[in-house]
């Protein structure tokens, strides 16, 4: 099995430049990405120790499409599922994050096969939007700078190096950039209807169902504009955002309110809103954030807070019973839950996504045990 990798970016030490919308075949079983003289990505046949050997993001071993990439992909982003031809604007879009991390746990130096909880979920999100007709962009790479002056004001005051301030902040800043990729793909002149963001570690667990539609369509049912689901498969976390799975409608709001969020975030501080009247903080992670604008005046008659029970369950409820959780029999149905849609394999849940996706009784992924997803 052989996975395309989009080739022609750049050491961050070197000049930036889009990916190249060349795209070539690399055999899984190599395992080294190196840089060229000219900044370029190249693969060796795995006899030598990788220099590059992850310390920043790769975009090796992702499901990349094959092809020219459209010319409505934002930064160095990278397409998984296009549009039909027919489809020249609109449409819906997922968005969908793989950053670098410190531990390791989304690629490891010198292997050139992302973890298989991480193949396992993008195939199955690829498999669902591609059967209806949706399409699907990874991110690969974080937009630098990723800190910003004031977390480095406080690195320097704390007497950190640069890399144990980029660890530092790296879960922090990585979901940030979270809001960044909707503010992109919202100001497309793609025009897309709808942007679905999920995290790399949510599924699409409804085969039988278009949950990508069913979304928009509870945003328009509910005069709506901003699809976000609670935390209610735990107990006392119904009023709670999870920032995991949020859907944008294409509107003058969702488009302000990630602009404001992320120059929030940027600046530690914002003092002009488009979206709020007053000050307000954004010292903490997203999802805090996220919460804190929910609850200013004007901001609940735009977003519609939905049950995480079935847009946004926890992978952990897949595990075991436990007094935290809402409902005992989320783990007695498990995957075949008919209330479920998108499960959500967050924190430590991660292994079970491979249980789940492959080797359960439903094709999740479309292609089978020897496939991207679920090979060894």
């Amino acid at each position: 099995m052989e996975s395309k990798v989009p080739v022609g970016g750049k050491h961050p030490a070197m000049m930036r430049r889009d990916i190249s919308s060349t795209f070539i075949e690399v055999s899984e079983s190599l395992t080294e990405v190196s840089m060229s003289q000219d900044g370029e990505f190249k693969v060796d046949d795995g006899r030598q120790q990788s220099s590059l050997m992850m310390e920043v993001a790769s975009p090796v071993g992702l499901p990349w499409a094959n092809g020219t990439k459209p010319s409505w992909l934002e930064r160095t982003d990278g397409l998984i599922v296009d549009f039909p031809h027919e489809k020249k604007s609109g449409g819906m879009l997922l968005i969908t994050l793989v950053n670098e991390d410190a531990s390791s746990q989304w690629e490891q130096p010198g292997v050139s096969k992302r973890p298989k909880w991480l193949r396992a979920i993008l195939a199955a999100n690829k498999a669902h939007v591609q059967a209806r007709g949706h399409a699907m962009v990874l991110r690969w790479k974080p937009t630098e700078p990723q800190l910003t002056s004031w977390q480095r004001k406080y690195c320097d005051e704390n007497k950190k190096s640069e890399k144990d301030c980029q660890m530092n902040f790296e879960r922090e800043n990585v979901n940030w950039e979270k809001h960044l990729m909707l503010a992109d793909y919202l100001k497309s002149p793609r025009n897309f209807s709808h942007v679905l963001m999920m995290d790399a570690d949510a599924m699409l667990a409804r085969p039988d169902l278009d949950t990508v539609a069913r979304m928009a369509v509870e945003l328009e049912k509910t005069g709506k504009e901003l699809f976000t689901s609670s935390e209610d498969w735990l107990k006392y976390g119904e009023k709670r955002i999870n920032g995991g799975v949020i859907m944008a409608k294409n509107t003058n709001f969702t488009r302000n309110l990630f602009d404001d969020l992320w120059e929030c975030h940027r600046n530690y501080t914002l003092f002009k809103s488009r979206t709020l009247t007053g000050v307000i903080g954004c010292g903490s992670n997203e999802m805090i954030s996220l919460n804190e604008w929910m609850g200013r005046p004007g901001i609940p008659e735009k977003i519609l807070l939905t049950s995480g029970k079935r847009w946004n369950r926890g992978g952990e409820t897949l595990l075991q019973t436990n007094p935290v959780y809402a409902d005992e029999d989320m783990f007695q149905k498990g995957m075949k839950d008919p209330e479920l849609e998108i499960m959500h394999f967050m924190g430590g849940a991660k292994g079970a996504a491979v249980e789940a996706i492959c080797n359960g009784t439903r094709n999740f992924t479309l292609e089978g045990p020897d496939g991207y997803g679920c090979s060894l």
